[in-house]
């Protein structure tokens, strides 16, 4: 969603406001307007639904989104002001998101061979992981069933780094 990102950074630049302004439930008139318009211009240029766009400005639900988009409309329509502001940071988006490469299928494709990569590597790593843990589990069940017939307090170890004392029986008198 990376262009709602660039219409929350396009609009609070032109506000003069951080962009994580936009997202927060501050409600000043400074910040609700701004987040506003940035509502309106992501539904208006790209076509986002309510909820995408809720989620991008700090969870909130399709309601407030609805809200916001009318408010915005409504001022536009009101306000030669707010309808240039609008103007000017849509045609900054518009200018931007023409600059943002898209990639075709030759990048499209590289970029899946790299996932697969990764994923190939990621496969591998997990394997070795399992096999770890199946050499180690192994070798402390060989040190449990070899430690019978160690001395009682002494140390055994079956070299897979299970090293106990064993555990004192029950009847044996040691001081």
């Amino acid at each position: 969603m990376r262009e709602l990102a660039l219409v929350k950074a396009v609009v609070a630049e032109h506000f003069g406001l951080p962009q994580q302004l936009l997202e927060t439930r501050f409600g000043s008139r400074q910040v609700s307007q701004p987040r506003q318009i940035a509502c309106y211009l992501a539904r208006d240029i790209f076509g986002f639904s309510y909820a995408e766009i809720g989620a991008g400005f700090g969870g909130r639900d399709v309601s407030t989104i609805r809200s916001f988009i009318a408010k915005a409309r409504d001022a536009i329509g009101k306000s030669s002001e707010v309808a240039a502001a609008a103007e000017q940071a849509r045609s900054r988006v518009l200018e931007r998101w023409a600059r943002i490469p898209r990639g075709g299928p030759d990048q499209i494709a590289a970029r899946c061979d790299a996932l697969d990569l990764l994923i190939d590597t990621a496969k591998a790593e997990l394997a070795e992981l399992r096999r770890l843990i199946i050499q180690e589990r192994t070798s402390c069940a060989s040190f449990s069933a070899g430690s019978l017939n160690a001395p009682c307090g002494q140390p055994v170890s079956n070299g897979g780094g299970c090293e106990q004392p064993m555990a004192q029986h029950q009847g044996d008198a040691h001081e």
